[in-house]
């Protein structure tokens, strides 16, 4: 009542409000802000540096929400608000024309750095279709999102989100036009383990299957999907390296999709990994397939023999027979099974035959462990096998 009956104080407000700003209440400045306090230079912009100083982004909302008057040339202000992750103040830097654009470049690799998705998004959302020199202009026509800070600096900004594990980061730059790179291999490993599709399409697309490095990063690739279960991936991965394109309607189906050449061409040790992690989780339509493309059942570790054993999946050895696995793998998991079993006089009759005990990382002595025979395990230590390795990890005090 008493700001509305005097009038002529009006144009003090904003002085007022700043000769108390470090005891002034939310309520009562927003009461002033609603009477013009934050519109009168320099207290309106003062105030909104005092707020981003101390940290208070309450308060700096509050003074964005009432259109306070910016110092648009204290870039200190702008860099202030994006490290402590005040929105509002950003926004409205971005949105003036007053603010220098040359600014934007300069502060975009600092709000990447930070982490904070919705201020990276305000940069773009901001800088959509501006500062582009005709070539992007005819790419950000193609691309109503495309911002032209995506792809400056070699593309900087998505190796920032990739370092940073920041996948909602990333599919934010790929939306608004980011291209990644071939080298950015760690991206699209990354991003199978989260199962992140988007990101996935976007790094196959950049890719020549003419190339044999971009063949194996691929085959890396649908070993991990293996792996990590995402069958959904795997098929993704396979149909494109066999050139495979479904319609819209059609249902991926690897089962009736031929192997090309692209796909047999990839590294042998590349496909005995696929073939190896088929094995482990007792996948036997990916390990034909991986038959198909080339695999070796001789490059299979004897761990994948024990762990066949220990789930009692006869069915993976068998096919690893019927693939032609050699006499002397066969004689590794039968080792694996009387050590299992028990049966000192098998255990010493195979390594008098010289069986390498270190094959087996520590297995070997894990399974013998579990007959309960302390004959056995002293033996197979007298011959030199080695405990499974135990990671220890010193905890921060």
């Amino acid at each position: 009542m008493m700001i509305k009956h005097y009038i002529d104080a009006l144009p003090n407000l904003g002085a007022i409000l700043y000769k108390h700003r470090a005891t002034i209440g939310m309520s009562m400045a927003n009461l002033y802000l609603e009477y013009g306090a934050g519109k009168t230079r320099p207290y309106g912009s003062n105030m909104v540096k005092y707020a981003i100083n101390k940290g208070e982004i309450k308060m700096a909302d509050l003074l964005m929400h009432h259109d306070t008057i910016l110092d648009y040339n204290d870039i200190k202000v702008f860099r202030e608000a994006i490290s402590m992750g005040c929105a509002s103040v950003v926004e409205k830097y971005l949105e003036s024309d007053e603010f220098n654009k040359d600014d934007i470049l300069i502060e975009f690799p600092n709000a990447c750095r930070k982490n904070n998705n919705e201020i990276v998004t305000l940069f773009l959302k901001n800088t959509i279709g501006s500062l582009e020199s005709k070539k992007r202009k005819k790419t950000a026509s193609q691309n109503l999102k495309s911002s032209f800070l995506v792809n400056t600096k070699g593309g900087k900004f998505l190796e920032i989100a990739i370092e940073n594990k920041n996948m909602e980061m990333i599919n934010i730059l790929l939306e608004y036009g980011a291209k990644p790179e071939p080298n950015n291999k760690k991206l699209f490993l990354d991003s199978i383990k989260q199962e992140n599709l988007y990101a996935i399409n976007s790094y196959l697309q950049v890719l020549n299957l003419n190339n044999q490095v971009h063949r194996d990063i691929v085959g890396e690739g649908l070993a991990m999907s293996v792996h990590y279960r995402c069958s959904s991936i795997y098929d993704i991965l396979f149909s494109f390296m066999s050139n495979y394109k479904p319609t819209k309607k059609e249902k991926i189906q690897p089962k009736v999709i031929k192997v090309s050449e692209d796909v047999k061409s990839i590294s042998q040790n590349l496909k005995n990994n696929i073939l190896q992690q088929a094995c482990n989780l007792g996948n036997m339509e990916y390990a034909r397939k991986a038959i198909e493309m080339g695999a070796d059942v001789n490059g299979i570790e004897p761990d994948t023999f024990c762990k066949a054993y220990v789930s009692n999946r006869t069915d993976i050895f068998d096919f690893l027979i019927e693939n032609g696995i050699e006499k002397e793998r066969i004689e590794e998991y039968e080792f694996i099974k009387i050590c299992t079993e028990g049966n000192s006089d098998k255990v010493k009759k195979m390594v008098s035959k010289r069986i390498d005990l270190n094959i087996y990382d520590g297995m070997i002595l894990k399974q013998a462990g579990k007959s309960c025979n302390i004959d056995i395990i002293n033996f197979l230590l007298s011959k030199g096998a080695k405990p499974e390795k135990i990671v220890w990890r010193s905890s921060t005090l």
